[in-house]
């Protein structure tokens, strides 16, 4: 929270979850952030402590040498190939320099059993160091996406368990009765977790409610809905920044169309940060092509939704039993409603993933339009603001890296702090004024070098990335949202 430029923020009973563990802060509202809730969702307690053996197992066998290099997507294609054609060799050098020791005429001159000895002794050595330096991230993080991804039958209860948090906790946020919108953050695996939830959340609360609906009468605003599919064949194949602006405009703005007609959705926004999601055709199937199957059979949304039988609205026919009676003559009535499938008809979807080359970059994340859907806005983005490919961009610590402050980012912030200051000061100060401009003109010469390098390497400082997200439409939020329908609002 501190990282993205929340400025003070309190800690609150959480209230909506029997895990009393879990936390829940709360900012003043200023602009333009309204007052908003961070609400933690921790899921890591349902898994048992991760064993190195079985997560290295899990890594080679189910990751690295399921399918050769080839059939991989590109952006896993050559690493994966150096990976295995390395660890080829080095097996096939094992394999001489035992035979050779065991007294086995193999045809190795004595220099060159010398060689492959250190070889192998350099390798071990590598390898011990990598253990040392990840061990941590191998046992937690890898071993909970191991227990998560595994089809094994062993980590079914613990999967269950989760949703089944993570769904109790986003009806309590919708029944609430306090909140205008909610907005699910997911880094890693979280993404993995969120995506699961919002599939699952999105088939129980889509349907309207009467007792929320504008009006009683047939006048419910449709006009977006009906010209849905308009909208989505006039999103490009490969939309530009603005055009992916209009999308996710056009998104929330059918978002409040269908609030109106009495929908119970919040989710107007589902943000992923290094999400494992880019190599989905092979951690969710077995192929890219059961992966799309499952993605044609809905049980993977799309970003714009797949249609369902020509159209993502269809009209469905609510009867007395689902509480229609409540809007006046007591007949049954018709509304339109997105399929099962369609979440991302009303929710944006906004991907930040660090950009991979050689060692720097993060190799969990990446992209996720090619296999989500065009309408998904993914933005590549760097550690530190003045710089590319620095320590920090290094795997696996650039993956953590998403929402801290880097250096640059951490001086610009004083230096307007000091600019306050001295704004706030009488100017009767000798100096003071030229001080003040000074200040301003160093951060200015900072955000300049920070804009030069955004358009020469095309990608943005992670934590900027993540504040952009989080203040889509947050200036309406804050003044033009009109209230939830139905009880006031209380906090």
């Amino acid at each position: 929270m501190a990282g993205i430029g929340v400025p003070q923020f309190y800690s609150k009973p959480h209230r909506y979850s029997d895990n009393f563990e879990l936390r829940r802060f709360s900012s003043y509202g200023s602009h333009p952030r309204p007052e908003t809730d961070f609400f933690e969702f921790y899921w890591a307690h349902h898994f048992p402590a991760g064993r190195l053996f079985a997560t290295l197992r899990w890594l080679f066998v189910d990751i690295l040498f399921r399918r050769p290099f080839w059939g991989h997507q590109p952006p896993l294609r050559r690493p994966i190939g150096i990976f295995q054609a390395a660890v080829t060799v080095l097996a096939l050098i094992l394999l001489v320099a035992v035979t050779d020791s065991l007294g086995l005429d193999v045809g190795l001159a004595e220099n060159s059993a010398a060689l492959l000895g250190r070889i192998l002794t350099v390798v071990a050595v590598l390898a011990v160091l990598v253990l040392l330096l990840a061990g941590g991230f191998l046992t937690r993080s890898l071993a909970d996406a191991r227990f998560y991804l595994s089809r094994s039958p062993g980590s079914l209860k613990a999967r269950n368990e989760i949703r089944a948090e993570g769904l109790a906790l986003l009806h309590a946020l919708h029944d609430a009765g306090t909140y205008q919108r909610i907005i699910i953050v997911g880094h890693s695996l979280g993404s993995v977790i969120g995506l699961d939830l919002l599939r699952l959340a999105w088939d129980e609360l889509r349907h309207p409610d009467p007792a929320l609906a504008d009006a009683p009468a047939d006048d419910y605003p449709t006009t977006l809905a009906e010209n849905f599919e308009e909208l989505v064949d006039s999103l490009p194949r490969n939309p530009d920044p603005e055009e992916m602006a209009q999308w996710q405009h056009a998104q929330h703005e059918l978002w409040n169309e269908s609030r109106r007609r009495g929908m119970r959705w919040l989710v107007t926004d589902f943000i992923t940060l290094g999400s494992p999601l880019a190599h989905a055709d092979f951690l969710l199937s077995r192929s890219n092509a059961g992966f799309q199957e499952r993605k044609a059979q809905r049980e993977y949304p799309e970003c714009p939704p797949i249609d369902d039988r020509g159209g993502t609205f269809y009209s469905r026919r609510y009867t007395v039993e689902d509480g229609w009676y409540t809007l006046g003559n007591g007949s049954p009535r018709n509304a339109l409603v997105a399929h099962h499938g369609a979440p991302f008809a009303v929710t944006r979807w906004s991907n930040a993933y660090f950009p991979r080359w050689l060692f720097f970059g993060d190799l969990v994340g990446g992209p996720l339009a090619r296999q989500f859907g065009r309408g998904v806005r993914d933005v590549a983005v760097r550690a530190e603001s003045l710089r590319r490919r620095s320590r920090r961009d290094v795997f696996p610590w650039v993956h953590s890296h998403y929402w801290r402050l880097d250096p640059q980012a951490s001086a610009i912030r004083e230096l307007e702090e000091e600019a306050l200051r001295r704004e706030k000061q009488t100017g009767d100060l000798p100096g003071s004024e030229r001080l003040r401009q000074d200040i301003l003109d160093r951060k200015e010469s900072l955000q300049q070098r920070r804009r030069e390098l955004d358009k020469s390497s095309g990608t943005q400082v992670a934590y900027l990335a993540l504040v952009d997200f989080l203040r889509l439409n947050n200036q309406k939020a804050a003044k033009n949202y009109p209230a939830p329908p139905g009880p006031p609002l209380r906090r």
